[in-house]
């Protein structure tokens, strides 16, 4: 069951890369453990960072848990922060103005 969350770096100043897979922390990077993948990234000058947008099992209820973004193939990792998937204005209230 995996649901669409959004996903920020710990350190601002991280990546969060498109394609990477996702592992609990601590987890070996294996097929077994995956956990999800990121489906999009960009930086936001809104937020300061760079987000980015993933299906991850059980998301919904994992909002909040720093996770690890894996890319074994470029040795790459990074720890993410699980956050709601809206980033801005959750509540619309800029809509409304």
């Amino acid at each position: 069951r995996r649901r669409l969350v959004g996903l920020r770096p710990v350190d601002p100043a991280g990546k969060v890369v498109s394609g990477s897979h996702l592992f609990a922390e601590g987890a070996p990077w294996k097929f077994d453990t995956d956990q999800g993948w990121i489906t999009s990234a960009c930086y936001s000058p809104h937020v300061g960072s760079m987000i980015g947008l993933g299906f991850l099992e059980n998301g919904d209820e994992r909002l909040g848990e720093v996770i690890v973004a894996a890319n074994p193939l470029e040795g790459e990792s990074a720890r993410l922060r699980v956050v709601p998937a809206h980033f801005v204005d959750p509540e619309g209230a800029r809509l409304r103005e």
